[in-house]
């Protein structure tokens, strides 16, 4: 059985991952005030407290797609 400190090392990883590939996307870095390290910065905290895998990085391109059917 998996030890539960390395899997929720493991699943935060994943959150920063998929975070981060989308919140570095050209879409989403125009929706923000914040510079590219202040987003890395808050995706690292995100990822520790809310370990969900990809379902952050669902929720972001979601709103990014809604942004920008904002723009049409």
């Amino acid at each position: 059985m998996d030890d539960p400190k390395k899997r929720f090392t493991r699943v935060s990883i994943n959150t920063a991952d998929n975070l981060k590939t989308i919140a570095v996307s050209a879409g989403t870095l125009g929706l923000s005030k914040l510079s590219l390290p202040e987003i890395e910065v808050a995706v690292d905290q995100v990822a520790r407290m809310i370990p969900a895998g990809n379902v952050p990085g669902m929720i972001l391109s979601g709103l990014t797609r809604l942004s920008q059917g904002r723009k049409l």
